[in-house]
C-alpha cells in the first residue's frame, strides 16, 4: 500500500507541478515536496536556482518532456518544472492545511463559529468579600540586632568555644584569651588589700592612743599640773594620727578598687555572647594574638525578625506605625502577620522609597536574614471585592482572563488582578457586569475553550 501511494504521489507531483493544478486530494504530495526541499542543503538549493536561471535565459530548446495522456490537463500548459511561483503556492497551501489541522486539534472550527461538542470542565463560584485594597511591595528579612563581638583585653586566644551557625544564649562563652597574667594581677591586688587593711588597724590604734594622751594632758592643764606647750604637742600628735588613719582607710579603698579592676580584667579575658542569637561569622583562629578591640565573632539576634520594605513615596502615607501587615516569605511559601515598628523618614535619593520595618516572631528560627519576602500593604478603605480561585485566572495575549459560564456557554472575561487573598485572587473585571458574584468560572479545562463553546461539568 505504501509503495502504491509513493508511486502515485511521485507521478502526480511531477506532472501537475508543470501546470500548477492543486486540489485538496493532493496535499500529501505538497507536504512531501516541501520536506524533500527542506532536507536539501543551502548549496543544493543555490545550484538549483542557478540552473533554473540558465534554463530560462538560454536559447537552446528545452528537451522534450514525456508524453502525457491525451485527457491530462497538463497538455494545455508549458510552465517550467518546479518554478518559483509554484513553490510559493505550494508553501501557502501547506500552511493553510497546517492551520486547518491545528484548528481541528483544538476543537475550534476553521471559520470560528461557536459550534462543537461540549467541553468537559470543572467550575467554581465567584465570591465577594469586604476587603481592604492592598499592594505588594518587595521586602527582605533582616535581623533585629547584629553585634560584632570584640576582645576587651590583649592576649593569645587559647579556646574557641563556638563556631559559625551555633546558637548561643546571652552570656555564653564564645572564646577565651590566655589569662595567666590577669590571674597574677588579681593575686597581687588581693595581697595589697590585706596590707592596706593591716595598715588601717595600726593607724587606728595610734590615733586612739594620741586621743587619750591629748585628753589626759588637757585635764592636767585644767588643774594647773601641765604646761600649755605639752597640751598643744599632744593635740598635734592627735591630728597627725587621725590623718594617718584616714590615709590608711583611703589605701584600703584603693586596694579594693585595684582588686576589682584586676578581677574585671580577668573576667574580660573571656569573650561572651551579648544576647541570644546565632554565630554567623568567626574572625579569629586558635592561638592568634588579639589586641583590645580586635573582632572575634559576629552574632545575629534570634526570636523577632524584621521584614524591611522600601515603600514608594506615593504610598508611604497610607501606612501607620502599629498597623498589621501580611508578609509572604517566598522561599517557604509562608504567610505571617507582623506589625509596623518603624517608618524611617529617610528616602533613597535614587528610588524615592522609604524603609518600613515590619516585625514578627520567629521563635523556631525558620526565617533567615537575607530571605526575600513580599509585604502586602493596605492602601485604601474596605470595599466589596470579587474573589476567584487562582487556577481560574489564565494568561492571554491581551492580559489576564477568566472563563465564565453564561447560559451554559464559555465566555472570556478580561480581569485585572488586584492582590492575592489566600488561595484566591481579588479581581476587577475590565468591563462592568461581565463577572459578577455567584457566577461560575472554569478552574480546570480552560486551555482549549473558545467563546460560545458549550460547557459540561
Amino acid at each position: 500500500m505504501r509503495g502504491w501511494v509513493d508511486g502515485w504521489r511521485g507521478w502526480r507531483h511531477d506532472d501537475c507541478a508543470r501546470c500548477g493544478r492543486r486540489g485538496i486530494d493532493d496535499w500529501l504530495s505538497i507536504i512531501d515536496c516541501l520536506l524533500i526541499r527542506r532536507r536539501a542543503g543551502p548549496a543544493q538549493r543555490l545550484r538549483n536556482n542557478r540552473q533554473q536561471i540558465i534554463d530560462n535565459q538560454s536559447s537552446i530548446p528545452q528537451p522534450a518532456r514525456p508524453a502525457l495522456p491525451p485527457t491530462h490537463p497538463c497538455r494545455r500548459s508549458r510552465r517550467p518544472l518546479y518554478s518559483r511561483h509554484m513553490r510559493s503556492k505550494s508553501f501557502l497551501t501547506a500552511t493553510w492545511v497546517s492551520l486547518l489541522l491545528a484548528g481541528a486539534a483544538h476543537g475550534q472550527p476553521p471559520d470560528g463559529s461557536p459550534q462543537g461538542p461540549p467541553a468537559r470542565v470543572r467550575v467554581a463560584v465567584v465570591g465577594a468579600e469586604a476587603l481592604q485594597p492592598r499592594t505588594v511591595i518587595v521586602a527582605r528579612l533582616r535581623q533585629v540586632a547584629s553585634s560584632t563581638v570584640a576582645a576587651e583585653q590583649p592576649g593569645r586566644v587559647v579556646e574557641l568555644a563556638v563556631d559559625e551557625g551555633d546558637v548561643v544564649a546571652k552570656g555564653d562563652v564564645l572564646a577565651r584569651i590566655d589569662a595567666d597574667l590577669a590571674r597574677t594581677a588579681v593575686d597581687h591586688a588581693q595581697a595589697a588589700l590585706k596590707m592596706a587593711e593591716a595598715g588601717i588597724a595600726e593607724s587606728k590604734a595610734v590615733a586612739n592612743q594620741a586621743e587619750r594622751e591629748y585628753r589626759s594632758l588637757l585635764a592636767l592643764q585644767q588643774r594647773g599640773s601641765s604646761r600649755t606647750k605639752e597640751v598643744e604637742d599632744a593635740m598635734d600628735d592627735r591630728e597627725a594620727a587621725r590623718a594617718r588613719y584616714e590615709s590608711a582607710v583611703a589605701n584600703v579603698a584603693a586596694a579594693r578598687a585595684d582588686l576589682k579592676l584586676a578581677r574585671q580584667r580577668l573576667d574580660r579575658m573571656t569573650v561572651r555572647a551579648p544576647f541570644e542569637g546565632v554565630v554567623v561569622r568567626r574572625m579569629t583562629e586558635l592561638g592568634q594574638w588579639v589586641e583590645e578591640g580586635t573582632s572575634v565573632f559576629t552574632v545575629n539576634s534570634r526570636g523577632p525578625i524584621d521584614a524591611v520594605a522600601d515603600v514608594p513615596e506615593r504610598l508611604v502615607n497610607h501606612v501607620r506605625r502599629g498597623d498589621a501587615i501580611e508578609i509572604v516569605v517566598d522561599a517557604l511559601g509562608d504567610v505571617v502577620e507582623g506589625r509596623i515598628v518603624a517608618i524611617v523618614p529617610l528616602a533613597s535619593e535614587s528610588a524615592r522609597t522609604f524603609p518600613v520595618k515590619v516585625r514578627f516572631d520567629d521563635t523556631d528560627g525558620r526565617y533567615k536574614p537575607g530571605m526575600s519576602a513580599l509585604a502586602r500593604l493596605p492602601i485604601g478603605e474596605r470595599r466589596e471585592t470579587l474573589l476567584v480561585p487562582r487556577s481560574a485566572v489564565q494568561h492571554s495575549a491581551t492580559g489576564m482572563v477568566v472563563w465564565a459560564e453564561r447560559e451554559g456557554r464559555a465566555e472570556p472575561a478580561p480581569v485585572r488582578i488586584m492582590f492575592g487573598h489566600g488561595e484566591q485572587y481579588a479581581v476587577a473585571p475590565m468591563r462592568p457586569g461581565q463577572l459578577i458574584k455567584g457566577m461560575n468560572v472554569v478552574i480546570e479545562g480552560a486551555e482549549r475553550l473558545f467563546p460560545g463553546q458549550p460547557l459540561s461539568y
